[in-house]
């Protein structure tokens, strides 16, 4: 538990960590305590008598007693999930505003679009494999705006909330959206990652300047150094949310009908006055990677992610 609170570095509290009762009593009688989460093994009556506002038991028998009036989640599942239940049961007892969350917010965020009108060309991979490059000295945050995008496949995982939950957070809930991204925020070799839409519909739905204000919102309100926008034809509004970005990758390949497309994208990109865009782009022509990881946690190894840092890192740190 302590090693998951210790990488999920966005969760909005100040953490103490005690292995004996008295010694947590002792510093919840000196210290205001906003909630508690402690094992039903160690819930005393001293517990039960102090002040404290949320108080959680991680319940070991499977049975909830009668003078248990406190909130109970199962102490035997993964940790990330029992994170995610603390964070959405505080959430939803916050009453009004719930502030700013905890943590020092990086002025100098980078947002990173990927978007390339070319398939087939490597794009979820190389921005996977970018983003958890970044992640291993930078706070980093990767968002996948394709439909069907095999993640949680990839990656064994079954999600409970994608980013079209992210979106509803901030435009119905928006004082306590912090709390709420942290809730479905995942990760992956240190790369944060909020799950990918599970229904199309709900994406394409979604128009261009709720992403913008979104974004913007992200900017202010969170401590990451980069988000990656792993962007898709299916996206609403992927002319609004391209400006937003502050470096562009286009992924290009030299065969006919990808030149094709690339000149009917850059051709776009001119009609609607998005030289900006145009300009903060760089082109890349991947070479030919015998050799790719199979896994979507093993993507730091091997020749792609020896490109990236001969070619791309000092270029992004230095921009």
């Amino acid at each position: 538990m302590m090693e998951v609170l210790q990488i999920k570095k966005d969760i909005p509290f100040e953490i103490h960590v005690f292995t004996q009762v008295d010694k947590l009593l002792e510093f919840c009688r000196k210290v205001e305590v906003e909630c508690l989460l402690i094992s039903e093994s160690a819930c005393c009556d001293e517990i039960k008598e102090l002040a404290v506002p949320h108080v959680i038991v991680l319940n070991e028998s499977g049975e909830v007693a009668e003078e248990n009036h406190f909130y109970n989640i199962s102490k035997y599942q993964s940790a990330d999930h029992i994170v995610n239940e603390i964070l959405n049961y505080y959430t939803e007892k916050l009453p009004g505003k719930a502030g700013r969350k905890l943590g020092t917010l990086h002025k100098n965020l980078k947002i990173i679009g990927i978007y390339t009108p070319v398939k087939r060309c490597l794009q979820t991979t190389f921005s996977m494999t970018l983003g958890q490059m970044l992640a291993r000295n930078h706070k980093t945050l990767y968002l996948n705006f394709e439909c069907f995008s095999g993640l949680g496949r990839m990656l064994g995982r079954e999600f409970k909330a994608d980013i079209t939950d992210l979106v509803y957070f901030y435009e119905c809930l928006r004082e306590k959206f912090v709390y709420r991204l942290a809730a479905i925020t995942e990760q992956v070799n240190g790369m944060d990652f909020i799950p990918p839409a599970a229904v199309y519909p709900d994406l394409m739905i979604i128009p261009g300047k709720q992403w913008t204000s979104l974004l913007r919102e992200m900017r202010t309100e969170c401590d990451y150094e980069y988000i990656l926008l792993d962007l898709s034809d299916y996206v609403n509004g992927l002319t609004e949310i391209l400006p937003e970005c502050d470096m562009i990758y286009t992924i290009t390949r030299g065969d006919v009908l990808a030149i094709a497309k690339m000149e009917e994208y850059e051709k776009m990109l001119q009609e609607n006055h998005m030289q900006a865009v145009t300009r903060m782009t760089h082109k890349l022509d991947l070479p030919v990677f015998k050799d790719l990881p199979l896994r979507f946690n093993e993507l730091t190894y091997g020749e792609l992610a020896s490109y990236i840092k001969n070619n791309l890192l000092k270029d992004i740190y230095e921009s």
